[in-house]
């Protein structure tokens, strides 16, 4: 009975397919084995195509958030504090230059008054000693030729016989007398009169004439031309014109100096005030206040980053890629930054970029300046 029970088990064993079909697992091995392949094989296609890209490609940059603590932020406040000093400073300095320049040129200006004072002082006295010396001259012309009239008149009077023989002789009487003898003291009187008259004016116009040779050395001397034989009141304009000379002359050296320390100090103006200008429009120091996005570009890729030109992103390393903003300027400054596939340092700069996308679209490991495989 065992025996039959235990046959007809025998027979009912190969129904039953306990193992798996060996042809199935193969299959199933082959298909896992390619599978394996392709992934690596892609893995490694894709490892070519980085490492060919980041060995020849000028495009990628990574992108950066700025925030308060960040060293060249930092850095950006302290030149921004430092650059706004200079200013202050420079404004005060151009203020004193302007000022002292001011001040020279009154200075110089009173200066010229009165070395032109002084010359028409010397003008105007010559004038009047040359009309003083025309009249002086005259003056003693007259004197002589009056004198010499008298003298003659008083010669004739001479000649005729004399009166008080004619009195005593009793051929005149007392009046004629006396009226004779009158005229002839009158005219002697008035040739005295007239010759002393002629004597101080010569003496005037030896004095005019002498004054006139020292008005005329001023008046050389004024007009840049050697000259001596200076009287004291000549000396005195002389001395005052050759004050307001000098002090003219050296007004013009500093007016010369002020005026080139001003164009100096208005350049150092204008490159501070345009390195301001550029720290406010500069990302890092918006990033003071609140988080600002740049792109960190080695060196050898910024002959590709040109401003107002679209920037990329790319949610599969170098495909499906798709604009995100636009470059900003150029942000001055040097920094270093690891590879992102040789990992070795980069040295580079930060541009800024107008998002129109949300922040975190910037945030990927990579951005690019054109479409890294056109897609």
């Amino acid at each position: 009975m065992s025996h039959a029970g235990h046959q007809s088990r025998s027979r009912k064993r190969p129904g039953f397919r306990l193992l798996p079909d060996i042809k199935f697992i193969t299959w199933l091995f082959s298909l896992a084995t390619r599978v394996v392949l392709l992934a690596i094989l892609a893995g490694v296609l894709g490892f070519l195509l980085l490492f060919a890209y980041f060995l020849a490609g000028r495009t990628w940059s990574m992108p950066v958030v700025l925030s308060a603590g960040h060293e060249r932020v930092i850095k950006a406040q302290h030149d921004w504090l430092e650059t706004s000093l200079k200013l202050a400073d420079t404004d005060s300095r151009v203020q004193v230059l302007r000022r002292q320049l001011l001040e020279t040129e009154n200075n110089m200006a009173i200066a010229r008054i009165g070395a032109a004072a002084e010359a028409n002082a010397i003008r105007t006295e010559t004038r009047q000693n040359d009309l003083e010396i025309n009249s002086v001259e005259s003056a003693i012309a007259r004197g002589v030729s009056v004198r010499q009239i008298a003298s003659n008149l008083l010669l004739r009077i001479g000649e005729l016989p004399d009166p008080e023989k004619n009195f005593d002789s009793g051929l005149v009487n007392r009046a004629r007398f006396l009226s004779d003898m009158l005229a002839r003291a009158d005219l002697s009187i008035k040739i005295a009169a007239l010759e002393s008259t002629v004597a101080e004016n010569a003496a005037r116009l030896a004095a005019l004439q002498g004054r006139r040779n020292s008005l005329r050395s001023a008046q050389a001397i004024v007009e840049g031309r050697p000259a001596d034989q200076l009287g004291s009141r000549e000396f005195e304009y002389v001395r005052i014109w050759n004050k307001a000379t000098l002090d003219l002359r050296t007004g013009s050296d500093e007016n010369q100096r002020l005026r080139q320390n001003m164009a100096q100090l208005e350049a150092l103006h204008t490159e501070v005030v345009d390195s301001l200008r550029r720290l406010a429009a500069s990302p890092l120091l918006a990033a003071a206040h609140e988080p600002a996005v740049v792109v960190f570009v080695p060196y050898g890729n910024g002959p590709t980053y040109k401003t107002g030109q679209p920037i990329y992103r790319c949610r599969l390393w170098l495909v499906l890629c798709s604009s995100i903003g636009t470059i900003g300027p150029f942000v001055d400054g040097e920094t270093t930054f690891p590879h992102p596939f040789f990992r070795g340092a980069v040295r580079g700069s930060f541009y800024s970029i107008e998002l129109t996308a949300d922040k975190q679209a910037a945030q990927d490991l990579l951005l690019f300046s054109t479409l890294p495989l056109l897609f």
